[in-house]
């Protein structure tokens, strides 16, 4: 309407009532826009310190287990020695009252067989693979050489070919 503004060649002019509505609706607006920017921000701060608190919480967490796994680890290994001990007793009394050293200069006898032919099979298992492996080249080196061998003739034969077709 021509009677709330009118327009000039470089600006609007308008009603101060006017001007004044459309402040109000601009800031508004801009209200609006505010507290939109401010509810993101504080949702991605909360967020962000949920985040941190949880991680914070998983260390605790996985420090506490980790205490507690320990103490079991602990007290099953207590456990076990103390019937190891036991064991161990029992088993040396045994052997003093039995008195059976003869006895166990036999089975030491009888580990040292055993040691001997594992190790003699250990050695005789690197010393074929060894063999396989120097084997494996030697082949290698042989068919390098048969290739060469083979090049040198198929050379010697386009030599004649060439001397045929020339004459």
């Amino acid at each position: 309407d021509k009677f709330y503004c009118q327009i000039g060649h470089r600006k609007v002019f308008l009603k101060a009532e006017v001007a004044g509505k459309l402040e109000k609706l601009r800031l508004a607006r801009l209200a609006k826009f505010v507290i939109i920017i401010q509810r993101i921000y504080r949702g991605y701060i909360t967020r962000k310190r949920l985040q941190i608190l949880k991680q914070t919480v998983i260390k605790v967490q996985v420090r506490y287990r980790a205490k507690l796994y320990a103490r079991q680890i602990r007290k099953q290994y207590l456990t076990i020695r103390m019937r190891v001990i036991k064991l161990q007793r029992m088993i040396r009394s045994w052997y003093n009252l039995m008195n059976l050293q003869n006895y166990m200069n036999i089975r030491r006898w009888s580990a040292v067989v055993i040691q001997r032919r594992v190790r003699a099979w250990l050695i005789g298992r690197k010393t074929r693979l060894q063999y396989q492996e120097a084997k494996r080249k030697m082949i290698f080196i042989q068919s390098l050489f048969r290739r060469a061998v083979v090049l040198k003739r198929l050379d010697s034969f386009k030599v004649i070919d060439n001397n045929k077709s020339k004459a």
